[in-house]
Parts: C-alpha cells; sequence; structure tokens
C-alpha cells in the first residue's frame, strides 16, 4: 500500500510541476503578443506622422527631349498625319535562258536551258524563276514572262 501511495503523490507532483511549466510559457507567448501588436500600431502611426510633415506632393510633367519641367498640364497628344507611302513597282530586268538542247520521248519534251551558270531540265507548263514553259519544239522554245511571250531559238552551248 505504501507503493501505491508514494506513486500517486509523485504522479501529483509531476503533473503539477508540468502544469505550471506549461502556464508560464502560454503566458510569456500571449503577452509578446499583445505587446508586439501594440508596438506595431506605435510604430505605424509614427510611420504616417513623419510621412506628412515631411512630403509635399507637386504635379511636375518632365520633357524627355528639352529636360525642361513643366508646372502645366500638357495638352492632350494628338495622332500625326498619316503619310501613304506609294510602293514602287520596280520590274526586274528580264534575262532569258539559253536553249541548250531538248530531251524526249513518246509523252512528253524536256528542254536543257542554260541560266545564270546553271543549267535546267524542265517540261512544257512548268515555272522556273519568274517565266513559264509554254511550248518545246526542235528548233525553238516559247516562254512567258509577266504575260509577254518570248521566242528564244535553239543554241549551241560552246565552252
Amino acid at each position: 500500500m505504501k507503493k501505491k501511495n508514494t506513486t500517486i503523490l509523485l504522479l501529483i507532483i509531476v503533473v503539477l510541476l508540468w502544469g505550471f511549466i506549461g502556464f508560464k510559457f502560454y503566458k510569456g507567448i500571449i503577452a509578446s503578443h499583445q505587446n508586439s501588436t501594440l508596438s506595431k500600431k506605435a510604430i505605424l502611426t509614427e510611420q504616417i506622422d513623419t510621412i506628412e510633415e515631411n512630403f509635399v506632393l507637386h504635379t511636375y510633367s518632365r520633357d524627355p527631349f528639352l529636360s525642361i519641367l513643366k508646372d502645366t498640364i500638357s495638352s492632350p497628344i494628338t495622332d500625326p498625319p498619316v503619310v501613304k507611302e506609294t510602293k514602287k513597282i520596280i520590274k526586274k530586268p528580264f534575262i532569258p535562258p539559253a536553249y541548250c538542247g531538248i530531251i524526249k520521248n513518246e509523252r512528253e519534251k524536256i528542254a536543257v536551258l542554260f541560266l545564270n551558270k546553271r543549267t535546267f531540265f524542265v517540261k512544257e507548263r512548268e515555272s522556273l524563276n519568274d517565266f513559264k514553259i509554254k511550248r518545246i519544239s526542235d528548233s525553238n522554245i516559247q516562254i512567258t514572262n509577266q504575260g509577254d511571250l518570248i521566242l528564244i531559238p535553239f543554241k549551241r552551248r560552246i565552252r
């Protein structure tokens, strides 16, 4: 029985001790929270007072090009007049290709053209650069360039 009473007494002492520690901790948190709230309010009122005493606002508009300050409000901005630019259409000078040969079979004809130091193989109704091949024959080739019909004769290319 003595052991049981001693255990209960020690248990009560431990609970009271932890209760006292918890109460002090809780009281310290609430007190610091109340103090911090009051100090924040005091700091805010002091800052507001200093702002009102130290600053005066004026309306100035700065001209970025002349670096002049103006006390008056500038006039409203108007759109500049619209200037329509006319596009000049410049025709490229037409350099006709050299007709160097023909390759033909039963179904189609292929012309061998030499243009700008390059050799091209084109069929009828195909386009090359700005012109279109209209008709291929043994002696000449017909091409259209911007609506103009041009006849190019066969020329043997000699290097």
